[in-house]
């Protein structure tokens, strides 16, 4: 495998290429875990999603995202749109949340039946009630051994989130059997986690919660976290606004390099104002800029790379097929039940194949305008469809599945 950006973990990677690589090299599916706090398109996210794709189109692997919907609920930037009274609906809002990340995913160019979607909220409820094992207890006995003395740099709750991620990732089979029966064979993450996951896990190895060390962890270089006024740089910020982000953030070179050699392809399409510019040997040799003009350059790129990101994101959104919908709470379960209980709503579902707005779907359907639009309110409301080019109506589900054991 190529692992330019990203790295094995030390302590895992003589085992990795004595036991991986042979079965990637065989076609086998390896299934990769990934945890992430989605709130804005950002760089951050759109590295790890070029990074993702770029380990996955070397093999048959099957990718397992989570997102940490609880943290984003805490995170000092969603209070402030709660402040501003720019978010009014939290469900709503972190519904809407996965569906761009999952259009992002789409738009890097993964497959729909590649990649799984979790919001933590969802499976920490169906750890704590998983009737086999007591998960959580077994969970409280690694974090009841890891001490903040050990990781001065991290904030407490990362001494619960990490470790907790890395339970589900052992655990997601059990979990959500309907998606996979095969346990996590990596676990994907980007930089300063890799102290408290080695940690974590070797704790469960030596509590006889797991038999080895695996999933196996691939860590992402790393790369500065840039925030701002509580946010960073994402696709809706202009030109100057990443400028003035990155010279607060005060970068130094080596910082503004590493952040560079994720823009690489953006850089070299760049004019910048140097003869026979090539990065290899910029980022070898860098030119004796001031850290102010590297800004300029970085501001630039990175504003450039994510408006990129944003297009091709933006002209796929209308075409993304639908995928089928999990479902394992009651509430969502009944609620489910009481909308396509109606005729009308479930010839709305099997109309909205994305060529008819509402009042096309009104003639062929024989109803009024207003019936029709009452109902896809209802069925927009749960996120089962969605208004896209000339307000054509579109499916976001081709099917439903319902677990009952933890609902």
């Amino acid at each position: 495998m190529d692992l330019n950006n990203c790295f094995i973990c030390s302590l895992d990677e003589k085992k990795f290429k004595l036991r991986l690589i042979p079965e990637i090299k065989q076609g086998k599916q390896i299934n990769i875990f990934c945890s992430i706090t989605h709130i804005t398109p950002s760089y951050s996210l759109m590295f790890h999603m070029e990074e993702l794709k770029r380990i996955c189109s070397q093999g048959n692997f099957k990718l397992f995202i989570m997102m940490w919907d609880m943290n984003t609920l805490v995170n000092p930037y969603f209070k402030r749109l709660l402040s501003s009274r720019k978010v009014t609906n939290i469900p709503r809002f972190i519904e809407d949340k996965i569906t761009e990340l999952k259009n992002i995913l789409l738009s890097h160019g993964f497959r729909k039946d590649q990649f799984f979607l979790y919001k933590s909220s969802d499976l920490w409820r169906r750890l704590v009630s998983y009737r086999d094992d007591n998960l959580f207890q077994q969970f409280y006995s690694v974090i009841a051994q890891m001490q903040n003395k050990d990781f001065v740099e991290h904030k407490t709750s990362h001494l619960i989130q990490y470790p907790m991620s890395l339970f589900f990732c052992t655990y997601l089979h059990k979990l959500c059997p309907e998606d996979t029966d095969k346990p996590m064979d990596l676990l994907f993450f980007g930089p300063q986690r890799e102290k408290i996951y080695t940690m974590a896990r070797a704790t469960m190895y030596k509590e006889g919660i797991i038999e080895n060390e695996k999933p196996f962890f691939i860590v992402m270089k790393d790369y500065p976290y840039i925030t701002y006024n509580e946010a960073l740089p994402n696709w809706e910020h202009g030109r100057d606004y990443i400028r003035e982000m990155l010279t607060y953030w005060n970068l130094t070179k080596p910082e503004i390099l590493s952040i560079m050699c994720h823009l690489k392809e953006t850089i070299v399409k760049m004019k910048i104002k140097e003869s026979e510019f090539d990065y290899d040997n910029f980022v070898k040799n860098p030119p004796q800029y001031q850290n102010e003009k590297l800004i300029e350059i970085l501001a630039t790129a990175m504003h450039i790379y994510l408006q990129e990101r944003k297009k091709t994101f933006l002209e796929l959104d209308s075409n993304i097929d639908e995928t089928v919908l999990n479902i394992s709470n009651k509430e969502e379960i009944k609620k489910m039940g009481e909308i396509m209980r109606s005729k009308i709503a479930l010839q709305i579902m099997f109309f909205a194949d994305g060529t008819r707005n509402i009042t096309q779907m009104a003639k062929d359907l024989k109803k009024s305008v207003a019936t029709i639009s009452i109902y896809a309110s209802k069925l927009k409301k749960m996120n089962l469809i969605r208004v896209i080019k000339n307000d054509k109506i579109k499916r976001n589900v081709k099917g439903l599945k319902v677990n009952f054991e933890f609902s």
